[in-house]
């Protein structure tokens, strides 16, 4: 039997945790009442730049990212690819999600959380390329 680790558990929690709010965060989006997104101002500025279903279906991408990569063999390069574009592509709309919100409420700190989950999608990005990169110098 394996002995439990706790770092790689808590690793596996923390991508588990990025992966499911990305993608409730998306079915949300796809399930909101059109009344809201009329008198959101978040939603009113996230869809100056896409369409409201184009941002749910990218949190949902960036989930199922997370998702994949997860179930990949560790000794595969290709999960640290998937890691390195979860974690950048998380970042983008993390951030742009977070400053429409800002934009909305410039008083209000509830749109920080969103800095900070976007944080932890580069901290994912920088984790696995530095994985790709030492698995590469290892197999020069």
């Amino acid at each position: 039997m394996k002995k439990f680790n706790r770092y790689e558990f808590a690793e596996q929690a923390i991508l588990m945790f990025l992966a499911a709010l990305a993608i409730i965060t998306g079915l949300v989006m796809l399930n909101t009442p059109d009344f809201v997104l009329l008198n959101s101002h978040t939603y009113e500025y996230l869809s100056l730049l896409i369409p409201i279903e184009s941002w749910a279906w990218l949190f949902i991408l960036n989930g199922l990212l997370y998702v994949t990569a997860m179930l990949i063999n560790d000794e595969l390069k290709v999960k640290f690819v998937l890691f390195l574009i979860a974690g950048v592509v998380g970042a983008i709309i993390w951030f742009l999600f977070a400053t429409a919100g800002f934009e909305a409420l410039r008083a209000s700190t509830s749109y920080a959380r969103s800095y900070v989950i976007g944080v932890f999608n580069l901290l994912t990005a920088f984790v696995g390329g530095v994985e790709l990169w030492r698995s590469s110098v290892k197999n020069m």
